[in-house]
């Protein structure tokens, strides 16, 4: 089964990261500048099976696509829709 949601302005989620020890960090994802430089003009999330893959549309035409072992993910995921 597959679930997408589009439209997103903001996506926010606990993640483990055994790199960080056992500290559990925060991930945010939103529109607007980003730390790489890049302004973030579109976000969408497709949950399939075991993932959560995030799409950043920046402005200029390039694209990220991220993709999250959702074993990873220690909270729930809070999606905020654009206004």
């Amino acid at each position: 089964m597959q679930t997408n949601f589009y439209n997103l302005s903001e996506i926010r989620y606990f993640v483990s990261q055994p790199h960080n020890g056992l500290e559990d960090v925060e991930k945010v994802w939103k529109l607007g500048e980003g730390p790489c430089g890049k302004c973030v003009v579109q976000l969408e999330v497709t949950v399939t099976g075991n993932f959560m893959a995030i799409r950043q549309f920046h402005r200029g035409g390039t694209k990220k696509v991220v993709v999250i072992p959702l074993s990873q993910i220690t909270s729930a995921i809070h999606f905020e829709e654009v206004k």
